[in-house]
């Protein structure tokens, strides 16, 4: 049987796991921004970059997908 204390710790641990979320989301726009003025400064995007980016990208929406089935 749940408690109150039980569903306030629940409450209590969503606001950091949103917090680290929102992070990974700026440290991805950040990174997607530094590649849009390489290339507009004539460099282009190398594999390892698009590779390196996709694979947080792909952490983070799984991560949410994670998130939003068990609710």
């Amino acid at each position: 049987m749940s408690t109150v204390s039980d569903l306030n710790a629940k409450l209590d641990a969503i606001p950091p796991v949103l917090d680290a979320i929102q992070l990974d989301e700026e440290a991805l726009k950040t990174e997607i921004q530094a590649l849009k003025d390489q290339i507009a400064a004539g460099t282009p995007v190398t594999q390892e970059q698009l590779d390196s980016l996709d694979a947080k990208a792909a952490s983070v929406l799984s991560r949410l997908q994670t998130i939003d089935a068990s609710v």
